[in-house]
Order: structure tokens, then sequence, then C-alpha cells
């Protein structure tokens, strides 16, 4: 069993409800089809999201599924759901998957957002014709690739780990409110930019 499945299982059976477990797994996997049939949708890569953990110090991570969120973060969510973690009342650094979420877990994570400074985001470009546009009005493009940086759609049913070049860029986007050292930022551009053919092991966190 994977990483993230096993963050799923263990969370499930704290619940002391041997019916929640097969539940909660036939929510994720339904969720996923669902990502899946989007042609916008991403599921980047673990190499990229360990890049961002390590020079953003992230804790917790927004969007996707318990099927293909990497098991290296504490906490993960979609919104205001929380699939694995403690639940804290400080933000914490969070990684978001833009894509990964639906319109509303999006505007129950506006709010925090809005007034934190302690998140990096992922997304396509959100504009027309491939043009970047800010996903709410308080942040900022810190980078942009096509380079290698998303699994192939589906990878979780086979395990497999080649790597994808998509025909639209991939955007990284922080607050305003944040300022992050050029050294952060250079890193960030160059996992974007990999030609990496396979993704890392999931042992390797």
């Amino acid at each position: 069993m994977d990483g993230a499945q096993w963050h799923l299982v263990k969370h499930t059976l704290t619940k002391n409800d041997p019916n929640l477990l097969g539940s909660c797994l036939q929510n994720e996997l339904a969720r996923q089809l669902e990502l899946d049939k989007d042609k916008k949708h991403r599921s980047f890569s673990w190499k990229l999201f360990r890049t961002l953990k390590k020079v953003f110090h992230a804790t917790k991570y927004q969007g996707n599924t318990a099927i293909t969120i990497p098991p290296f973060f504490k906490e993960a969510g979609r919104g205001k759901e929380r699939i694995w973690g403690d639940d804290t009342e400080t933000p914490q650094p969070t990684i978001i998957n833009w894509p990964g979420l639906n319109e509303k877990e999006k505007s129950e994570l506006i709010p925090t957002v809005l007034i934190t400074d302690n998140w990096i985001l992922l997304t396509h470009p959100l504009g027309t014709g491939n043009k970047s546009q800010p996903p709410f009005k308080e942040s900022r493009k810190i980078a942009r690739a096509e380079g290698k940086c998303s699994r192939h759609k589906g990878w979780w049913r086979e395990g497999k780990d080649e790597l994808a070049k998509h025909s639209t860029p991939t955007e990284v986007w922080v607050s305003t409110k944040g300022q992050i050292p050029e050294t952060t930022r250079m890193a960030i551009q160059e996992a974007l930019e990999q030609g990496h053919k396979k993704d890392t092991p999931t042992g390797d966190h």
C-alpha cells in the first residue's frame, strides 16, 4: 500500500466506524476518476513537490485525492475538508494544487490565503490562450515553464513513473504579502524546467 493511501486508512480507522473506511476510499476513487477526465488537471511530479517542500518548508498539501497526494506531507486536505493529519489553528506552510480543487473548495480556501503569506500555488495558465492570470488578486507569479514536471494521467492505476510534457505551461504563484529569495525562485524555476523521464520512487522522501 502506498504512503498516501496508508495515511487515509490510518485516519479513517481512528473514527472507530468499520463502514467509514470503505466509504472514504470509494469517495476518493470517484473524485480521482473525475479529475482524470479534466484535460487541464495536472498530477504534478513528486520531484517537483519535494523541491517545493524543501525550499518552502511546506508541511500541508491542498488539492487532489488521497490516491495521488504525496505521502511526505504531514497534513492534506481540500478546502475545509481534512484528508489526513491533525487540525491546527495556525495556518501551516502549504502547497496548493489549484486544479485539484473544485470551485467550492477554492472558495473555502481563499479567505485563509488572503490573510496569510505561507503558501505556494501551482496551476496551468488560467487566462485565455495560455496567458497568465492570477488565481486571485493577492497573488503574484514567480515561475513558469513547460518542463516534464507532471505524471501521465492514470499513473496511479499502474504505478508508472514516466513523466509527461504538457502542451500548456505550469505556473507557480505566491502571496503578494510575502518575500521569496531569488535563490528560492531559481530553484523552483529549475524544478519546473527539468527534463527527467521518470519521477522519483516513493521511498525517497
